[in-house]
């Protein structure tokens, strides 16, 4: 039942999410008569310009959050540990600051900064707990040997993605870049813009190593 219920949260997470994030950038589209670049342009100056047009869509994606969330509180209830409990706790703030960064004030860089970092550490926190969580069934669970064995490395691997996002030296460096002429235009890539999108399909993963430890 569990596993039915994980596998049903992921699939409707990743379709409201990805309905929310294509209405965005069809809108962006329309509005700015260009395609969205998400390598340097960050979700919080677009976002809280097209939310008063599209209140489906945004409670859509906060409704997709919750559904991301659930599977940890759910498994909590019937697996708690220290474990389960700080994965609750992780991806509950995790998914706060992802929530809370589309729609964030374009002129509040300060609290923008800190809930990307914030969304950073949570689910760095979050995957290294399923990472710990996967070794102790791997090691003493004879049941789930093969499907703990491969949450634990896919944990392992996204807990390497986010410690290098975050020890990255450029990951604050966003600003714009002096042209010959003396003007300043923006950098073709800027990696905080770019992993601030990408912790949004990375936030829906965390739910595989829990999804596989549900499986018999």
């Amino acid at each position: 039942m569990i596993n039915n219920l994980i596998l049903t949260c992921l699939i409707l997470t990743i379709l409201f999410q990805a309905t929310f994030f294509l209405s965005l950038a069809l809108i962006y589209q329309s509005n700015e008569k260009k395609a969205l670049n998400i390598k340097n342009t960050f979700i919080f100056e677009i976002a809280p310009r097209f939310k008063e047009k599209n209140s489906f869509i945004n409670y859509l994606f906060i409704f997709a959050l919750l559904i991301n969330l659930f599977p940890f509180i759910f498994y909590l209830s019937k697996t708690t540990n220290v474990y389960t409990i700080c994965m609750a706790i992780f991806a509950t703030l995790a998914l706060f600051c992802l929530g809370c960064l589309p729609f964030i004030s374009i002129n509040k860089l300060r609290e923008h900064l800190y809930l990307d970092l914030g969304a950073l550490v949570s689910l760095l926190a979050l995957f290294g707990f399923e990472a710990f969580y996967s070794f102790n069934v791997y090691k003493y669970s004879e049941y789930t040997y093969n499907y703990a064995l491969a949450a634990l490395i896919i944990s392992i691997f996204f807990v390497l993605i986010f410690l290098i996002s975050i020890l990255n030296p450029k990951l604050f460096d966003f600003k714009n870049v002096q042209n010959e002429d003396g003007t300043y235009s923006r950098k073709r890539f800027i990696f905080l813009a770019f992993i601030e999108w990408m912790m949004y399909p990375l936030g829906i993963l965390s739910l595989l190593p829990i999804f596989l430890l549900t499986m018999k």
